[in-house]
């Protein structure tokens, strides 16, 4: 992993959303090994081509604890330590490259009218993904209990005994919804 050192160059140079359409810009994360660069290109789309894509819901993080992903050739863009982490997990599940809409990387962050722009679309970038990634942050060593217990209730009837988790899995839970991603204010946007 790259630590930032100095700003970089504009990475979205000649892609300048149309803010009298609907435009957004979409990430490709390219393919690669665990400990390789992350490396992304960005492109622009209409909202009402209807592409596919997948959103990702995550907390920003720490905006002090930095590191480098190449954007757009050799361009290195600055993204939290958590972006990053939840990049590299989302890249090394997955062997073909992946298409994204995240705020902090599909919205030139240092552009005041496109910012402002982008955010009044959010409603409609979350609701037109073709799916919802929710990253809550890295394993815990009882995070994949909470997924599978949080499974296994779906649906069922709790007040049957047998479908009740026992305190090491409620506690399991209760942690999973402990962490940050719950406490933000647009969860509901972005998750339904």
């Amino acid at each position: 992993m790259e630590e930032v050192g100095r700003t970089p160059p504009n990475p979205y140079e000649g892609q300048d959303i149309d803010l009298t359409k609907n435009q957004i810009r979409l990430l490709t994360l390219l393919p690669g090994s665990r400990n390789s660069p992350l490396v992304c290109t960005s492109y622009l789309v209409a909202l009402s081509d209807k592409p596919s894509y997948t959103a990702l819901s995550y907390v920003w993080g720490d905006a002090t604890d930095r590191l480098l992903i190449q954007l757009n050739g050799e361009t290195k863009l600055a993204i939290t330590r958590s972006l990053h982490t939840a990049l590299e997990n989302l890249r090394d599940n997955n062997s073909s490259p992946i298409t994204l809409w995240i705020d902090a990387l599909c919205i030139n962050q240092s552009h005041t009218a496109e910012k402002s722009h982008q955010i009044q679309l959010m409603g409609d970038i979350y609701k037109n993904a073709s799916q919802t990634c929710i990253w809550l942050g890295p394993e815990s060593p009882d995070s994949d209990l909470a997924m599978h217990l949080i499974r296994h209730l779906d649906g069922n009837d709790l007040s049957n005994p047998h479908n009740s988790p026992s305190p090491t899995g409620l506690q399991a839970i209760a942690n999973l919804q402990s962490r940050p991603w719950w406490s933000r204010v647009w969860v509901i946007q972005e998750a339904l």
